[in-house]
């Protein structure tokens, strides 16, 4: 089920667009640069038409003899089809929203597609720490075709999480985690924290905890996509600290947990958790680069390149869903629509051309 409205507060992802005035004289298509949104980004808009870029008028530059007289064996004209990409951009700019709190060590940045929740492996983001917290980060290797829904980082690998001991698990949805808990010092006293990291109604970033076997969803936030669990009760009246979490709504069957887990699982309160908010950008091909797909070297050369528009040369023949790689570029794409133009040559038994004057008189 689709839902759309006009009400000019409410925010989402862009359902469609009126124009307003189509204009007059193009000789290209033009490109969306930028709106007067205050906070949207990353919209792009692919403009169509059935008059700008179409074949005005032809010069055969060069004419060849020997063609059959047959007039239904005519040559055919080698002409881009017209193809529109997706996927085609990359990261410009991350800006760090939330730096989070309490880290020894830098953590592994992952970049997350926003709809299918799945890892996007391209690209090195590296993290860069001032005292205990993510400053910035660095784009150490642009990622390349990125989807054009927009992504999410994710930081893995994390040191500034409470560590766990022990999982109590009954392959529901609800688990109770024992954390690890300073000992205070002095006649009388009990294991406590000074400030509490966790209470009821908080989301929590969980990495770490194994499992007994391969049944079942998990206990992770990665293996819910990246999801943020709920803090359903806690417990601070023993020598360690307990947490239990619900993953209810993502999963029945999380599996038996390592009842042991060797301080190897995290949990991270959102609040400390490091968040990012990200600008992309399209990537365009090099006019005159070669392209290839499946790994594999095409005979076809980059003839156009703009935005999300692409003209191509070659007899390698693309098809819609094919993901083609610039060979000098290295920007990624994939196929989003293809139409092919089909032309021929007319044969003739002659050929009338216009050499243009001569001087020497008569």
């Amino acid at each position: 089920m689709d839902y759309s409205t006009t009400s000019s507060s409410a925010s989402g992802p862009v359902k469609s667009l009126n124009v307003l005035s189509f204009g007059s004289g193009y000789k290209s298509l033009p490109i969306l640069k930028s709106t007067n949104s205050v906070s949207g980004s990353d919209l792009f808009v692919n403009a169509l038409s059935n008059a700008v870029g179409s074949v005005k008028e032809k010069e055969i530059l060069s004419n060849k003899f020997t063609y059959s007289s047959d007039k239904t064996l005519r040559p055919k004209a080698n002409v881009s089809p017209t193809i529109v990409l997706e996927n085609s951009s990359t990261i410009s700019q991350i800006l760090v929203t939330n730096t989070g709190e309490g880290y020894t060590n830098a953590p592994i940045l992952k970049i997350v597609d926003s709809v299918n929740r799945n890892v996007i492996n391209s690209g090195i983001l590296k993290p860069i720490l001032t005292g205990s917290a993510i400053a910035s980060i660095d784009i150490d290797s642009q990622p390349k075709g990125l989807p054009d829904d927009s992504v999410e980082i994710f930081a893995t690998n994390n040191t500034n999480g409470v560590a766990i001991i022990s999982v109590e698990s009954s392959n529901s949805g609800i688990f109770t985690c024992a954390i690890s808990t300073p000992t205070n010092t002095g006649i009388g006293t009990t294991s406590s924290f000074a400030v509490q990291p966790f209470k009821i109604g908080d989301k929590v970033y969980v990495e770490g905890i194994q499992k007994f076997s391969s049944a079942g969803d998990g206990f992770n936030s990665e293996d819910y996509g990246f999801k943020y669990f709920e803090v359903t009760n806690t417990d601070n009246s023993g020598i360690n600290d307990t947490v239990t979490i619900s993953v209810s709504g993502l999963t029945t069957n999380t599996g038996i947990a390592k009842t042991v887990q060797d301080y190897s699982g995290v949990l991270i309160n959102k609040n400390d958790y490091p968040q990012f908010e990200i600008t992309q950008k399209l990537l365009e091909f090099f006019e005159g680069e070669s392209l290839s797909s499946n790994g594999i070297i095409r005979d076809l050369t980059v003839a156009k390149s703009t935005g999300n528009d692409l003209k191509v040369s070659g007899l390698y023949d693309l098809s819609v869903g094919e993901v083609i790689t610039g060979t000098e570029s290295g920007t990624v794409a994939t196929i989003k629509s293809l139409n092919l133009n089909e032309a021929s040559f007319g044969v003739e038994f002659s050929n009338t051309k216009n050499i243009g004057w001569k001087d020497g008189g008569w």
